[in-house]
């Protein structure tokens, strides 16, 4: 769940950020851009791996840039979906998809680094000296217990 709120704040601001950059992507408010991101992330978590899936070999002969159309398709579906949301076109979309990829990029790996560098960094393990020395207690009857080293 942790992941899901993170990924979903990484989309908002990278959404935001990307229409206030583009002019081809307009909101009527910052709250219609965090439920457009929302929806987005929807779009791309159920109909998207469909729509992958069912374009295989043309993505395929295309060497994966049939993807970028696919994206944009993604983002000119979530301007029909999101009253208030808005996008110039198809290419708008296109453009737009492609914006909010990069900056997505780099906020998710923003958000990484910022997140592994406040786990508690593990304790260093021990160094091998190369010397073993094997231990074994032996428990005689009438004595005290010996410790025999061998090497």
């Amino acid at each position: 769940m942790k992941k899901f709120f993170l990924t979903w704040l990484v989309n908002s601001a990278a959404l935001i950020v990307a229409a206030n950059i583009y002019s081809g992507i307009r909101a009527e408010s910052w709250q219609i851009l965090i439920v457009a991101a929302l929806v987005l992330g929807l779009l791309n978590a159920f109909i998207k791996p469909v729509i992958m899936l069912a374009t295989l070999p043309l993505n395929i002969m295309s060497l994966g840039i049939f993807t970028l159309f696919i994206n944009g398709a993604m983002f000119y579906a979530l301007s029909r979906l999101v009253n208030g949301f808005y996008v110039n076109g198809f290419w708008g979309a296109f453009w737009g998809a492609l914006l909010f990829s990069v900056i997505n990029t780099v906020f998710s790996g923003m958000a990484k680094v910022s997140v592994h560098s406040s786990r508690v960094a593990p304790e260093p393990r021990p160094v091998h000296t190369g010397k073993v020395i094997d231990t074994e207690i032996v428990d005689t009857p009438g004595e005290d217990r010996r410790i025999l080293e061998k090497k």
